[in-house]
């Protein structure tokens, strides 16, 4: 019938350290390494033609400080050794990239918050960097969990795994810490 069987790996491991101190809870930190091999590619349409193939390395930074109870800053740090293909039949190229993001989250009213978030990352290979910011409005729904609904104004996301820059537009998100 002239179909083409597609195969490949997905392995997905990572390895994380928080320091959360006891006595004082305005600084958080969070430290993480990643390895991904997609050699399927992840399936980006309804379709059922597979993206981009890669093999990334993923080292980053995450901290947030309590200025206030009302005013919460963080940052985050992030590079990405990469190596990516279009396809199985394609070769695999460098695409290594680094991050940065700085954001602000203002708490209101009984329950709710606002984000803004800048986001710049620099791609290595090609010499560009790109930009963005986003902003948001989260609803604690209980003790652990937030639920929020925002807008991406740019194509960079803070997933230092996703290689389409396709991030721009409306989200929800979930948010769960136990």
């Amino acid at each position: 019938n002239g179909s083409i069987v597609q195969c490949g790996n997905l392995i997905d491991m990572q390895l994380g350290y928080a320091f959360r101190p006891i006595e004082n809870e305005r600084l958080n930190m969070l430290f993480r390494y990643r390895y991904l091999e997609d050699t399927y590619g992840q399936q980006l349409a309804r379709d059922d033609n597979p993206g981009s193939l890669q093999r990334s390395q993923i080292l980053s930074a995450e901290a947030s400080y309590d200025l206030s109870q009302d005013w919460t800053l963080g940052a985050k740090l992030g590079l990405r050794l990469s190596e990516t293909a279009a396809d199985q039949m394609s070769p695999w190229v460098e695409n290594n990239a680094s991050l940065a993001v700085v954001n602000a989250r203002y708490h209101f009213l009984h329950k709710w918050d606002a984000l803004v978030e800048v986001r710049a990352m620099h791609l290595e290979q090609t010499g560009t960097t790109q930009t963005g910011a986003l902003g948001a409005l989260y609803r604690q729904i209980g003790p652990n969990v937030s639920v929020g609904v925002g807008y991406n104004f740019g194509n960079v996301s803070s997933d230092m795994t996703n290689i389409d820059y396709d991030e721009q537009g409306t989200f929800i998100n979930l948010i769960a810490q136990f």
